[in-house]
Parts: C-alpha cells; sequence; structure tokens
C-alpha cells in the first residue's frame, strides 16, 4: 500500500508538471485529476487508517497479555 502510495505521488507530481490539472482552454485533464483523487484517498489512508490498524493490533496483543491468568 505505501508502494502504491509512493508510486502514485511521483505520477500525480510528473503529470502536474508535464500537463497540469487544466488544458489552456479550461476544461480538466480528467485522466489528472482521477490520480489527484485517488492519491488524495490513497494519501488519508496511508497516513491514517495504517498507523491506526497498527496501534490496535499492538493494543490487541498488550490485552490478551495483560488479561490472560499468570502460571
Amino acid at each position: 500500500m505505501v508502494g502504491v502510495y509512493l508510486a502514485l505521488g511521483w505520477l500525480f507530481a510528473y503529470e502536474t508538471r508535464a500537463r497540469g490539472l487544466l488544458t489552456p482552454g479550461g476544461s480538466p485533464n480528467v485522466d489528472v485529476v482521477a490520480i489527484g483523487a485517488c492519491y488524495l484517498v490513497l494519501r488519508v489512508v496511508v497516513r491514517f487508517g495504517a498507523p491506526l490498524v497498527v496501534v490496535l493490533a499492538i493494543s490487541r496483543v498488550l490485552a490478551a497479555r495483560l488479561g490472560a491468568p499468570r502460571r
């Protein structure tokens, strides 16, 4: 997931340097806008969702270890 995020970031940066979000006539470059939208969604997932999943997994393991009866 992080690799795709980094690749989309590079692709979006390249496309916006080469063509931009809008054409000279004012209409949007739909493919660049779609890449940007995917990049934005993946950025939110990588920045907030992935750390949340890691913290929840660690919390679950710690809760299981602390809640287990000692021998």
